[in-house]
């Protein structure tokens, strides 16, 4: 990959960083807030309490794990390893890379992670039909 993509791919990396950071650091006031909620409650508004914590936790989660796949991204950048297949070692190409500036697999190898992936299911199916 040439240095005038690589500086695009930096670009992108470090806006959606931009978008993303803010995400996860907003919600963090709100889950510890939400854990000292010592009001009684009866079942249903407990319910829904416990309901909107977990939803909350999970966006927490998405937001966490999104940083972290832009921090590894941007590491991979700054080695010389951003753009290399981590499955074949081949390069990723350009266009997949533009639609998803985190990934770490070329097509071809996420098109056979996702035919194992299917046949996997298939064979739990069968084996719990019986």
């Amino acid at each position: 990959m040439n240095k005038e993509m690589l500086e695009y791919f930096s670009d992108v990396l470090n806006r959606q960083l931009s978008d993303a950071l803010p995400g996860a650091r907003g919600m963090l006031p709100g889950l510890l807030h939400a854990v000292d909620h010592r009001e009684p409650m009866d079942e249903a508004d407990f319910a829904s309490h416990q309901y909107s914590q977990e939803f909350n936790i999970r966006i927490h989660r998405h937001h966490h794990k999104k940083v972290q796949e832009i921090l590894a991204a941007m590491q991979r950048l700054t080695e010389g390893e951003y753009g290399i297949c981590s499955e074949c070692g081949d390069e990723i190409g350009v266009d997949r890379l533009k639609v998803q500036p985190v990934t770490t697999v070329c097509l071809s190898c996420r098109r056979h992670m996702e035919m194992a992936s299917q046949a996997g299911g298939r064979r739990m199916a069968r084996s719990f039909n019986g």
